[in-house]
């Protein structure tokens, strides 16, 4: 008979590329792993990885295998979950995926709180990119991730829970720092720091083009804090939420254009393997992230929209006066 741990290792090293990776995943050793292979193998009847020389591959049994294995392990997690809520409260295992930006810039405290309030949940974290995130909900190695709206694999279902705004950072000493207004056409002119993650330099792009801004992508990188780091070096302007650059912003080390326009905005959201029905503790960390957002922008200070906007009205007002004149 198949096993949990036996599905559970063998979906890891599905995921993990190698045996190494995998024991280390699944805090285990070596042998462990081989052993619930080999016993898994035995189990079917069938061989389920093959070895090549460029590394390792499923065979059509491996295949049919990793498909109901990701099915099973997620009910089974869904099932805990379900049985745990007849008690009355948040409780069982949930492993969530978040990406770099939102573990360190956004979620950090709404998490702290969730933990706070219900103990009773045993939570995991793993924070990657958003492509090997969505990746491990499809698989069945995650429950939830949260991340900036990007694309997203079908299959997968996407709730909304809240906005960030987007900052559109130089270095102080960029050409068009301290200008009141921009306009796009004056923006596209300059060089733009993008992002090699490709669903995020897609969001970063669309949300400039959506502004009137053709960016000229001079000069790429891996992370945010290198971007970061080329912006304050004066290689272009970049696009990041405010929550990611708030400290720069505050101390100068950076500052923000203004762009004509309304705000750019990011989505934040959660997205979960798509079943007829949701278990009740994914219902719950979507239900309290999203009040939390919300809380969180309803107590904070008043950003600088609102003087960017009296400014736009006196540029309006002085434009006005000198067609009059």
């Amino acid at each position: 008979m198949m096993t949990y741990n036996q599905l559970r290792t063998f979906l890891a090293v599905v995921r993990a590329g190698s045996l190494t990776r995998a024991a280390r995943e699944l805090r285990a050793s070596q042998p462990t792993v081989s052993l619930q292979l080999r016993a898994l193998r035995r189990s079917l009847g069938a061989v389920l990885i093959e070895r090549p020389d460029s590394g390792f591959r499923l065979t059509p049994a491996g295949e049919k295998l990793r498909r109901y294995a990701e099915e099973t392990l997620g009910g089974l997690r869904t099932l805990e979950q379900d049985i745990a809520a007849l008690k009355g409260t948040l409780a069982g295992p949930l492993v969530l995926g978040l990406t770099f930006i939102l573990s360190g810039h956004v979620l950090s405290t709404p998490l702290s709180r969730f933990r706070a309030q219900f103990p009773a949940v045993d939570m995991r974290v793993h924070v990657d990119l958003p492509e090997p995130l969505l990746a491990s909900v499809g698989g069945g190695a995650l429950d939830v991730a949260c991340y900036l709206r990007v694309r997203t694999p079908p299959g997968l279902t996407v709730e909304l829970l809240g906005n960030e705004e987007f900052a559109l950072i130089a270095s102080p000493k960029h050409p068009l720092a301290g200008r009141r207004r921009i306009t796009p056409q004056e923006l596209s002119e300059y060089p733009f720091v993008a992002m090699t993650s490709m669903p995020i330099r897609e969001l970063h792009e669309e949300k400039l083009h959506a502004a009137g801004v053709k960016p000229r992508t001079l000069v790429e990188t891996r992370n945010h804090d290198a971007v970061i780091r080329l912006v304050e070096a004066n290689a272009g302007y970049a696009l990041q939420i405010k929550p990611l650059v708030a400290n720069e912003l505050a101390t100068g080390q950076l500052v923000a254009l203004n762009l004509e326009g309304p705000p750019l905005l990011a989505d934040v959201v959660a997205a979960f393997v798509t079943r007829p029905v949701v278990s009740p503790l994914i219902h719950g960390l979507v239900g309290f992230l999203r009040a939390e957002l919300a809380r969180g922008h309803r107590d904070a200070p008043r950003d600088e929209r609102a003087p960017r906007e009296s400014e736009r009205r006196a540029d309006g007002a002085h434009a006005r006066r000198r067609s009059r004149a």
